[in-house]
């Protein structure tokens, strides 16, 4: 049976940067980042499966004008039934990031794709009001979720730890894949 490995990121948590850097050169995994039907049945089949797409982990708002109706967290029950559905004994990596941080990220790129709430109105730590929900950002609520449809921990890890040691978070991700981590000198600053 193939083994099959899903990182559903969080958005702006720096799956780019492992999409791009990393994912596709490292050897004994066939990455996957556009998860279309045409990709997924072309693969070999007795090799193992990495998916990375930061919109499986659902999206942080629907519509800028619906964006009070729809809810990430259902959004998030979804993906991941269907995800498990799919893929029943997979492999799932998350990968967060520092709140404060975060939250201005989400907020440029809910501006960057043309919203225009105010912060106020993006995001409000007082209460349950916001594009941005105060509990979305309960973080163990996806890890939970998670636990609840796959076998296995997850393997969580932070953006911070891509900035601050690289080589420690590959070796760690290597021993959760059981692949050695690629040779990372092509991505030195």
């Amino acid at each position: 049976m193939r083994k099959v490995f899903i990182h559903i990121g969080l958005p702006k948590t720096g799956t780019s940067f492992l999409q791009t850097h990393l994912f596709h050169v490292w050897q004994g995994l066939d990455f996957v980042r556009n998860p279309t039907l045409d990709n997924l049945v072309s693969l070999e089949r007795d090799r193992k499966v990495l998916i990375s797409k930061e919109g499986l982990s659902g999206r942080p708002w629907h519509s800028y004008e619906s964006h009070r109706d729809w809810r990430w967290q259902q959004s998030q029950e979804t993906y991941l039934d269907n995800l498990r559905d799919l893929y029943p004994d997979a492999k799932v990596l998350i990968s967060f990031r520092k709140h404060a941080s975060y939250i201005l990220s989400l907020y440029k790129q809910y501006l960057h794709l043309g919203g225009t709430a105010e912060f106020a109105e993006f995001f409000s730590a007082a209460g349950p009001d916001g594009i941005l929900k105060r509990d979305d950002l309960y973080f163990r609520h996806l890890i939970e979720r998670v636990e609840a449809r796959f076998a296995g921990r997850p393997f969580v890890f932070m953006q911070e730890e891509m900035r601050d040691d690289l080589d420690h978070l590959l070796r760690e991700m290597g021993d959760f894949f059981g692949e050695a981590p690629p040779d990372i000198s092509h991505v030195r600053h």
